[in-house]
């Protein structure tokens, strides 16, 4: 069971179980979020086009996340990109009316309230990322940031695609500045990973 529901003993009636298929939509950009959904696990990507028409990731989400936990209450409602299941996901959905009445239970207000702390968090350090001026300085500010939470100097990444998904890059752009940071021998990487071998000379 997700997170959310941990210690609550929840009224089944304020939630309902839905199953996913791979590349079923969840819901299309500028649709209207009218519930919350909480992944209990599965993976869910949101996509977005820019005005040229490239697609790239807004973000993706596995078990214990959680979509439309800041428009719900919004005065603008709309999504800012297409949802999409990438392999069978289960989710949780509740109404906002739903909703409220589960958060008169501490228990599960609690769950909610740690949820969206961690996730402003992780906005916030992806706008810092995306705020970076150069290709170079998101690559050393992520490597960096998971030194400093982590205690690693490896990062590892599910493919160089999804990584320049990530920082909202090209992957020949990606691909030109980790060869050139390599042979800097500032960071070393493979398919699956980043390591940053300059560490004290980076803060």
């Amino acid at each position: 069971m997700h997170i959310i529901f941990s210690n609550t003993n929840l009224d089944e009636k304020l939630y309902k179980k839905v199953i996913y298929k791979r590349g079923e939509v969840v819901f299309n950009s500028g649709d209207i979020c009218n519930e919350i959904g909480f992944v209990e696990e599965g993976l869910l990507s949101i996509k977005t086009h820019t005005y040229t028409s490239d697609e790239y990731e807004i973000s993706s989400l596995k078990e214990n996340t959680c979509y439309g936990m800041f428009l719900l209450f919004s005065d603008d409602p709309h999504y800012l990109g297409t949802c999409i299941a990438l392999k069978q996901t289960i989710v949780y959905i509740f109404t906002k009316d739903n909703l409220l009445e589960a958060l008169k239970n501490p228990f599960f207000l609690n769950n909610y309230l740690h949820l969206s702390s961690n996730l402003a968090k992780v906005n916030q350090k992806k706008l810092k990322i995306l705020s970076q001026k150069s290709i170079q300085n998101k690559i050393l500010f992520l490597l960096v940031s998971n030194y400093q939470e982590n205690g690693s100097s490896i990062l590892k990444i599910k493919s160089k695609e999804s990584l320049a998904n990530y920082l909202c890059i090209t992957r020949p752009s990606l691909s030109r500045e980790l060869i050139r940071l390599k042979k800097l021998k500032i960071i070393d990487y493979s398919r699956n990973y980043l390591k940053l071998i300059k560490i004290d000379s980076l803060y």
